[in-house]
């Protein structure tokens, strides 16, 4: 009963932090898209000046 218990309480604590990994890795492409996206624009901007 104990290693059932362990086991399930195991799981559990490795899917959360499996899930909360996956969403702070997401969070973190999402800012880092954002800034190459408007430093893309920035370079784009300046071309079109030239």
């Amino acid at each position: 009963m104990m290693v059932i218990v362990f086991s399930i309480c195991f799981f559990t604590l490795f899917f959360g932090v499996m899930m909360f990994g996956n969403h702070m890795s997401h969070t973190l492409e999402t800012i880092v898209n954002k800034r190459a996206d408007e430093h893309l624009l920035q370079i784009e901007q300046q071309l079109k000046k030239n």
